[in-house]
Formats: structure tokens, C-alpha cells, sequence
């Protein structure tokens, strides 16, 4: 009892709790087994020859990981949610956000947010070690070693999904961009930008080339079609067959057949800003408070805008893929990125976070509480699984029954 009066009677222990009881509820409101679209690229690999997002295929082949096996899968699946997990609150604490009780709100409201609910329905796609990785670069103080890792594993992260290079390289360069900007420009600084240079272009000759050989794809995957089927224990979702043989400008035209044309995509904007605009904008704004702090009024239309295009990026996969939320949910990642680069100790030595005003505390309670009675639709036309999670207690059972997952249907 004593404990109980205590987490209420502290702020910080207070928030520091809500914080973590918004995170488990925002991710139970949006996991699930990992789907067969999952699945299905999940055993791609280069047998045949080069094929996009075939690298994770491949080193599970070399592993000798049977993800043929559903339950396998799901497994490595959870794995990396959980891997990413992991790294996204080492990534905090190693930012002045836990030291302050406005950093603790802004937690409180990222764990929340619409995204972590996303995040957690993506278990099996590739979006989550891309997530992982980019958490790892962008938060590596030392501009050399951060952009020595970037050139090795960029290319390795467009292997693994192709729109590595427009949703999380440009965020992932961020760092590399604030040092050139905003810092005193000494040599490590300008090594580390070579670097990151190579690294653009090393990712953007890998994303052209995967761009290309779908022209000469479609014997290649029908071999590697006939070749999966013969030892999976589940049935393979047959639109990733299609996904491999088109190319971008037959993505662009798809897209421009379905969504506009018939006006869905239109009618969606409204309501996936409604999901992510409002948290979006809230950590924008600590990041703007923490540069203007030490850095503006120098330069500080040039970074605003830098800021804004790198966490933007992933508006430009709306030309190749319907997945709008999706693509919401990355930019709110990106955002939450590009605060724990400013927030790192040392980036900013002036540099302080909004204070824990009443005014303050109102918005960031108003935040959470949106976030999570928040219920737009996922992926494969899924919704969220509603408060108290009846369904997963459920599934669970039906675990402990059968001893086996079931297929999912999609």
C-alpha cells in the first residue's frame, strides 16, 4: 500500500509508471501473429539470383533457422519486436529525457502513440529490424563511427526492404547533417560526412539496382515460387509474387489507378493526420525547443527545414504503396528519432526540454489518453484488439489447447 501511495504521491514516479503502462497497452492494442504476407517474404532469397528483400531469406537459409516452419517464424518474429523494443529504451536512457520530468511526459506520450500500437502489428515484416537499425545509427554520438556503420549497414537494410532508402536513411542522416550546421566543423566532423556520402551512395546504387532487375525477375521468381512451396507448412500469400515483379513506375500507376481515382486515398488523409499529426507535432516541437536553445536564430530556417524533410520522408512511399498509416507511423518514428539525437548528452550543453508546466502536464495527459482510445485500422484490413484484450486471452488459450498456432487467413 505504502508503494501505491508512493507512485502517486512522486510526479516523476508517477510518470515514469504511466509511461510504461501506456507502452504495454498501446502494444497489446496492436499485436498479432505475424501474417502470411509475412511469412511469404519472410522466405525469399537469392537461389535464383538477385530478387528484392531476399537478404532475409538468405541468411536464414545460411543460419540454418527453419522460418519454412510457421511457428518458427512467429518466434524470430517476437524476437525482433522484442530486439527492437530493447533497443528503442536503451536509446532513451541514454538521452536526457529520463532526467526531467517533461522528458518522462514526452515518453509517456510517444509510448502511447498511435505508432507503438502500428509497430507492434508489423511483428514479421521487415519495417522492424529497419527500425532497429536506424535507432542504432541515428543515436551514435561519434560521427565517424556512426557513419562507418551507416555505409556498412545501409546497403544491408535496402536488401532487406527497398524502402529503407526513402523512410529511415534520411533520418539516420540527420545526425551527420546537425554536426555540419550547428557544430564547430573539425576534421572528425567532416570525415564523418564523407562517409555518410558514401553511404547515400552506396544505398541509392543498391535501391536502382533492385529498382532494375525486375525486368529480368519473373523466371527467376517462379523457380523460387516452386521452390518454396515445397517445404513451407503454411499456404503462401500470392500477392508478394506480384509486389516482386513490378517495378516503381508500375507502382506509381497502380497507385494512381486505385487511390485516386476512386477517391479512397483522399478521403483517408483526414483521418490518419487525426491519428498522427497531433503526437507528430508535439515532439517537432521539443526538438524546435531544444535547437533554439543553443543554436538559433543561426541557420535556424535551413535546420527546420532539413529537420522537416528527413522526418517527412516517408510521404514519398504513398506513390508506390497504399499503406498510409504505415507511412504516418514511420514520420512519428522519425520524429521520436530526431528528439533522442537532440536530446543526447552533449549535443546541446544549453539545450533545455519544455518545462513540466500544469499547462504542460494538461497536453501530455490530453495526448496519451487520444493515443489510446485511438482505433484506426492496420495492416490486412485488421482493427485494433480493444481494452481489456479479451481476444488475446483467448488466443492464448487456444495455444495452451493445441499446442500449435493457427494459420492466420491473411
Amino acid at each position: 500500500m505504502e508503494k501505491l501511495k508512493t507512485l502517486f504521491a512522486s510526479d516523476r514516479a508517477f510518470w515514469a509508471g504511466f509511461t510504461i503502462f501506456a507502452g504495454v497497452v498501446a502494444v497489446l492494442k496492436g499485436i498479432r501473429q505475424p501474417s502470411l504476407v509475412a511469412a511469404t517474404q519472410a522466405q525469399l532469397n537469392y537461389d535464383f539470383g538477385l530478387i528484392r528483400r531476399g537478404l532475409f531469406g538468405t541468411v536464414a537459409q545460411a543460419l540454418d533457422i527453419p522460418v519454412h516452419h510457421y511457428e518458427v517464424f512467429a518466434l524470430v518474429s517476437y524476437l525482433l519486436l522484442a530486439i527492437y523494443g530493447v533497443v528503442l529504451v536503451h536509446a532513451v536512457r541514454k538521452s536526457a529525457l529520463p532526467s526531467t520530468l517533461s522528458g518522462l511526459m514526452i515518453c509517456a506520450v510517444f509510448a502511447s502513440s498511435y505508432t507503438t500500437t502500428y509497430t507492434a502489428h508489423l511483428a514479421g515484416r521487415f519495417d522492424i529490424p529497419l527500425m532497429t537499425a536506424t535507432l542504432l545509427i541515428a543515436t551514435t554520438r561519434d560521427p565517424l563511427l556512426r557513419n562507418a556503420i551507416l555505409i556498412v549497414v545501409a546497403p544491408l537494410c535496402v536488401l532487406l526492404h527497398e524502402m529503407f532508402f526513402l523512410a529511415f536513411l534520411p533520418v539516420c542522416l540527420l545526425p551527420t547533417v546537425f554536426d555540419l550546421l550547428l557544430k564547430p566543423r573539425t576534421t572528425r566532423v567532416f570525415v564523418g560526412a564523407g562517409a555518410a556520402l558514401i553511404a547515400l551512395g552506396v544505398s541509392a546504387a543498391t535501391t536502382l539496382l533492385l529498382a532494375l532487375q525486375h525486368f529480368t525477375a519473373t523466371e527467376r521468381i517462379a523457380a523460387l515460387r516452386s521452390e518454396i512451396e515445397s517445404r513451407v507448412d503454411f499456404p503462401l500469400d500470392r500477392t508478394v509474387w506480384g509486389i516482386l515483379e513490378r517495378g516503381a513506375a508500375e507502382n506509381v500507376g497502380v497507385m494512381t489507378d486505385w487511390g485516386w481515382h476512386i477517391g479512397t486515398r483522399i478521403l483517408s488523409v483526414p483521418f490518419s493526420l487525426i491519428l498522427f499529426l497531433p503526437t507528430t507535432a508535439f515532439l517537432l516541437v521539443c526538438v524546435w525547443r531544444i535547437l533554439k536553445a543553443d543554436f538559433f536564430p543561426q541557420r535556424a530556417a535551413l535546420t527546420m527545414a532539413v529537420l522537416s524533410l528527413c522526418v517527412a520522408s516517408p510521404l514519398a512511399l504513398n506513390l508506390f504503396g497504399a499503406d498510409m498509416d504505415r507511412w504516418n507511423a514511420f514520420i512519428l518514428f522519425n520524429s521520436f528519432v530526431a528528439l533522442l539525437v537532440v536530446a543526447r548528452p552533449g549535443f546541446a550543453p544549453g539545450a533545455t526540454l519544455p518545462m513540466a508546466t500544469t499547462a504542460w502536464s494538461n497536453l501530455a495527459i490530453l495526448l496519451v489518453a487520444t493515443n489510446l482510445a485511438a482505433g484506426g485500422g492496420l495492416l490486412d484490413f485488421a482493427q485494433i484488439t480493444p481494452w481489456p484484450f479479451r481476444e488475446h486471452g483467448f488466443s492464448l488459450l487456444d495455444l495452451a489447447r493445441e499446442g500449435s498456432l493457427p494459420r492466420p487467413t491473411r
